[in-house]
């Protein structure tokens, strides 16, 4: 989530079904030709998502890209598609106070349906108060708060929202936590899109429920062929408290879901906080492993194992996936304790690092043809783009 995202950012760029090579000597960066793009006058980039074209959905040609600016106490939130020089603004309309100044969580789509939550502290707690979002992109399109009820997300119940997917097949699914209706913790909690409306799907008696010995919670959700996955940990308290890094594949939007521990030192907590799939079904997953970048493979027949990695300061820390699935390449970007920013490249011979512009990366996502990020430096958010 973006609520908690550091400083600095460290990105990799690398093939999803590919092993990983020792570092060996350091190498020079090689140079990339970012060019910084041309926003509307005022606009502060700060979530970026491929559009339907850059995630090679059926009938789309193209490289979209979707950016998106937060919502504040000056102006609501508001959101671009981008496709090569073409510069198209989709009208943002939110319908309560928080939705004018929510902060975007994620954005997912549908052929040129799209869907999108967001959320802002407020209230006498601070809790965040999560927005959730519909619409259509092209010439008459536009992005809509769907007002759900207080409960839907918040109340005593409340947990929060990680990830936001829309399925190859079904309806549009947010993933995150709500307190189990048997009172053992917090479940990881599923809610499909109905018409409008965000309706919680039952979590007991499944693996994404809590219960007295271990604790579930997710940070991500997407595509894995026709199914889904989920990335996250598990927090046990049989012997000692241990978190392990975990997902939870389904080989359809519905279910059922099977739990996987991946492997992770015993003695270090450690997390998986994203995922990318390829369309056959072979997985990349992104976390930390103490304090340190972890990465795990997962097979299209579910099996897991650990990538070697450049040893890369990162936990705890957010993580996140950019993906371009037919492509098979994926991004992974982890908050930097030392507040800079780098980006590492695995060209079959080893881990080198990629030159990028100055600022720091707060966000990045790989289309068919391109690269993009997003940097925040004194002077203001910026959009560059590389072809790849």
């Amino acid at each position: 989530m973006r609520f908690t995202s550091g400083a600095g950012v460290v990105v990799l760029l690398a093939a999803v079904t590919a092993a990983c090579t020792s570092t060996g000597s350091p190498e020079p960066p090689p140079r990339v030709a970012w060019s910084a793009v041309r926003l509307p006058a005022g606009f502060a980039p700060s979530l970026l998502a491929p559009g339907p074209a850059g995630q090679g959905d059926p009938g789309e040609t193209g490289d979209t890209v979707l950016v998106a600016e937060d919502g504040s106490s000056r102006h609501p939130p508001r959101l671009l598609e981008l496709d090569g020089d073409a510069t198209a603004a989709v009208p943002v309309v939110a319908a309560s106070f928080y939705g004018r100044r929510t902060v975007w969580g994620g954005i997912a789509t549908a052929g040129r349906r799209v869907y999108a939550f967001g959320g802002r502290s407020g209230g006498a707690h601070g809790n965040v108060r999560w927005t959730a979002w519909s619409g259509t992109l092209g010439p008459s399109g536009r992005l809509a708060e769907d007002v759900q009820d207080f409960e839907t997300f918040g109340g005593p119940a409340a947990g929060g929202l990680a990830q936001i997917v829309a399925p190859a097949a079904g309806p549009p699914l947010l993933v995150g936590s709500r307190v189990s209706d048997t009172g053992a913790g917090l479940d990881i909690a599923v809610w499909a899109f109905d018409d409008g409306r965000w309706v919680r799907r039952p979590s007991a008696g499944t693996p994404l429920a809590a219960d007295d010995e271990q604790q579930p919670s997710a940070s991500a959700i997407t595509r894995r062929g026709d199914g889904l996955l989920i990335a996250g940990s598990i927090t046990s308290f049989g012997d000692g408290v241990h978190t392990r890094p975990a997902i939870w594949s389904s080989p359809g939007s519905g279910g059922p879901w099977t739990r996987t521990v991946l492997p992770a030192p015993d003695d270090e907590v450690a997390e998986a906080e994203a995922a990318a799939c390829d369309p056959d079904g072979r997985c990349l997953v992104a976390g930390y492993a103490g304090e340190r970048l972890a990465a795990w493979t997962v097979s299209a027949a579910g099996a897991v194992a650990a990538i070697d990695l450049p040893d890369v300061p990162a936990g705890p820390a957010a993580v996140e996936i950019g993906a371009y699935a037919r492509a098979g390449l994926a991004a992974v970007t982890v908050a930097d304790p030392d507040g800079g920013s780098q980006v590492l490249v695995d060209s079959g011979s080893g881990w080198r690092e990629l030159e990028v512009p100055s600022g720091t990366v707060t966000g990045f996502a790989v289309t068919e043809r391109a690269l993009w990020l997003v940097t925040a430096a004194p002077a203001g958010a910026r959009l560059w783009t590389a072809l790849r």
